[in-house]
């Protein structure tokens, strides 16, 4: 394809969008305290289903001399669809909708060098 019809293919298919992030962070001596939440826009112009990704998060944190522990939490929520198999008749195509919430634990040791 030549550049302008690729153009038009991405064109066709994705549209701007926005990215939010807003995170915070308390120290209290050797212990920290995070909090976020972030979304990402659904990039696709004709989707049926608004693919807008959502995250929240929590964290806490304790540094030693010279090492560290981090324990964060993570919960992602967004909606997608697909279509499993096709028909003839597209109009009869089955679609599945999921809903997903995806919580995430996460523990991290660290150094600093």
């Amino acid at each position: 394809f030549p550049s302008h019809d690729r153009n038009a293919v991405f064109n066709n298919i994705y549209q701007n969008t926005y990215n939010v992030r807003l995170g915070t962070e308390f120290k209290v001596g050797l212990i920290s305290l995070r909090a976020g939440y972030a979304q990402y826009g659904d990039p696709y112009k004709s989707s049926a289903v608004d693919g807008t990704r959502t995250f929240i998060t929590g964290g806490l944190a304790y540094r030693f001399e010279e090492y560290y522990i981090d324990l964060a939490y993570v919960n992602q929520s967004y909606n997608s669809q697909y279509i499993p198999y096709s028909l003839s008749n597209s109009d009869l195509n089955p679609i599945v909708e999921n809903n997903h919430n995806i919580n995430s634990v996460v523990l991290t040791f660290g150094t600093k060098f």
